[in-house]
């Protein structure tokens, strides 16, 4: 009787997962409009809300924001191609440097990208996952790690340190601005994945 709701439900996942999935070679659709509780400078620099340039006219007004961006409006696929064109400019740029240099200057760029605009950060790193997984991952983490004291921009998720030790839960993760906190990594692994153990 498990089994059979089990394949059931995995059935119902399976249809679900291939009506909504874009053809092959298609870019997936964008979502819909959501209420946002924000408004002005709160969605700026909210990068799961903020379109940077993409935002109407009409959502500007809507959401107090205009005249705190470039008059111009940029769509999706404008500024997807705008960072595409920056990124090769890095690249080329950089050429002749030491590797350690490169890889920090594209992790930088990339990071930018994260911290604005959630959205399209995603979308950059789905279709170009093969140019930018050593940038996000092995083996540029291991040196982002190494210097992230000194890269550091802006506070993304919480930061524990050792010196932590008998705070976490009685103290700093009431500092969290969510209410429901799901996710405990193990040091040991973390670093095991990094490549720093």
């Amino acid at each position: 009787m498990l089994r059979s709701a089990a394949a059931r439900r995995s059935g119902q996942i399976r249809r679900l997962l291939s009506s909504s999935a874009p053809a092959a070679g298609a870019a997936a659709p964008m979502p819909g409009p959501c209420i946002v509780h924000k408004r002005g400078n709160d969605i700026l620099h909210d990068p799961w809300y903020n379109k940077d340039t993409a935002f109407p006219m009409t959502e500007r007004d809507r959401l107090g924001l205009r005249g705190l961006l470039p008059p111009r409006v940029m769509s999706f696929e404008q500024q997807y191609e705008r960072f595409i064109d920056s990124f090769r400019s890095l690249e080329n740029n950089t050429r002749g440097e030491p590797d350690a240099i490169v890889a920090l200057a594209k992790w930088r760029i990339l990071n930018r990208l994260h911290d604005r605009n959630e959205t399209l950060y995603y979308r950059v790193l789905i279709d170009n996952i093969k140019d930018f997984a050593p940038i996000i991952y092995t083996p540029t983490v291991g040196l982002v790690c190494e210097n992230y004291s000194g890269l550091f921009r802006r506070p993304r998720g919480m930061y524990f340190s050792a010196k932590d030790k008998g705070e976490m839960m009685s103290m700093m993760i009431y500092n969290w601005p969510q209410e429901k906190v799901k996710l405990f990594l193990k040091r040991e692994l973390i670093f095991k994945v990094v490549g720093i153990i």
